[in-house]
């Protein structure tokens, strides 16, 4: 079975580069990592305008050391339907050091071998209607 996930806006590299600080630092029940979540649309934190897109992510196309970790949202407070890309170790824990490494890259001119796995791993764009 396919597991889609869903992160508004472009394919460019930037919006497929997680943001130091505000996705490198988890919250309860919440992985750090690349956020996406498993609807489109209709959670409020994807917030896409009429007529704004959003990237269709395969999470069985990624390659390791990149995984989907869904929230823990009835045990720790996470929220349904949110998941976080991020690179994991081996024991399956989140390497923070590579996600770091990962993030310091958004916005300069470097686009980072993680940001590539998940272009690769992009399999469509959709709108939503106006």
């Amino acid at each position: 079975m396919t597991w889609l996930v869903y992160r508004s806006g472009s394919g460019r590299e930037d919006n497929l580069t997680p943001r130091m600080i505000k996705d490198t630092v988890g919250k309860p029940g919440q992985s750090p990592g690349l956020s996406t979540y498993t609807t489109p649309y209709t959670t409020p934190e994807l917030a896409v305008p009429p007529g704004g897109k959003a990237q269709v992510i395969d999470l069985d196309l990624l390659q390791l050391p990149l995984r989907g970790l869904e929230d823990q949202p009835l045990l720790e407070g996470g929220r349904e339907g949110h998941v976080s890309i991020a690179p994991t170790t081996p024991d399956g824990e989140v390497d923070r050091v590579l996600l770091e490494e990962w993030a310091a890259t958004r916005g300069t001119d470097q686009v980072h071998r993680l940001t590539e796995i998940v272009q690769q791993a992009l399999v469509a764009t959709v709108r939503r209607p106006r």
